[in-house]
């Protein structure tokens, strides 16, 4: 693999939730075009850590593999949150991003 020498800056920047993308820094888009040019091999190699290496339009990212009820357990999370927000909304019709309670 011809990537090795950047894999470890390619890792550090995907793992930590960021992305990269060819509309940046002179540094990042020699990031870009070295997974661009060697994206099926780093996408093995990646996914042999539990990575797995995705591509967008212009950018690549991590994500992870879940199991189906991880991720029904968050969407139960995510209702549970929108049911408590809607209660403060009908409780007080101010309330909003940024309200202070006192």
């Amino acid at each position: 693999m011809n990537a090795t020498k950047h894999t470890r800056e390619i890792y550090e920047r995907l793992s930590s939730g960021g992305f990269i993308c060819s509309n940046s820094t002179p540094q990042n888009l020699m990031l870009y075009n070295t997974i661009d040019t060697n994206f099926e091999d780093l996408e093995s190699y990646f996914a042999q850590i539990g990575y797995i290496l995705e591509r967008g339009d212009e950018y690549f990212y991590f994500s992870r593999a879940e199991q189906k009820a991880d991720l029904e357990r968050k969407l139960e999370q995510v209702h549970k949150w929108i049911d408590i927000l809607d209660f403060f909304k009908s409780f007080d019709t101010g309330f909003s991003s940024g309200y202070r309670f006192t």
